[in-house]
């Protein structure tokens, strides 16, 4: 499980960044409240949550831990 990413934006849209580190770009959902919190900055630290189903694994970023009581967090059917 990859629990968070530290990296170089790559891209960066309103519902997903790629986030490049050590020659790998990862490619991660977000919400449009983690959008607004990125920092200008070209280097990120984003904590992550990985969803593995029979058809896709995702991975999801967020600016703060996705503990369930934080106000970032929000499961991937919010996502949508």
């Amino acid at each position: 499980m990859i629990t968070h990413i530290r990296g170089r934006v790559v891209e960066k849209h309103p519902d997903h960044v790629v986030v490049e580190c050590n020659g790998l770009g990862y490619y991660l959902v977000i919400s449009l409240q983690t959008f607004s919190n990125l920092p200008d900055q070209e280097n990120i630290h984003l904590f992550t949550h990985q969803v593995i189903r029979e058809d896709a694994h995702t991975l999801y970023g967020f600016t703060a831990r996705p503990n369930g009581k934080s106000s970032n967090y929000c499961s991937p059917s919010r996502v949508w």
